[in-house]
């Protein structure tokens, strides 16, 4: 293992965070499920400060004119949630299921 693994990671979260979510956007949907997968064992692992971090940009693929990047966007968002603690995934519920 890494020393100060949780360290390292958050120096190379913003990297990583888009490169992600470019693999969620992308058409490849193997390479779409791998990086929904990471995802949510970034979020299990860094817990609220990165779900914060990831919904905007998750919320905004939602709209994605291209509809395999929707696909992909809503996986990794079922994974950031499943990941994300109870309080926060409530707490984003309205912008995540606007009225």
């Amino acid at each position: 293992l890494v020393p100060h693994a949780a360290r390292a990671l958050r120096l190379c979260l913003p990297q990583l965070t888009e490169r992600l979510l470019a693999a969620l956007a992308g058409g490849d949907e193997d390479a779409q499920r791998v990086a929904a997968e990471a995802l949510c064992e970034v979020v299990s692992k860094m817990g609220e400060r990165v779900f914060a971090e990831l919904l905007p940009a998750l919320r905004a693929g939602l709209g994605d004119p291209e509809p395999q990047r929707r696909v992909g966007v809503c996986y990794g968002l079922a994974q950031a949630v499943r990941a994300a603690p109870r309080e926060q995934v409530k707490a984003a519920a309205g912008e995540l299921l606007p009225a």
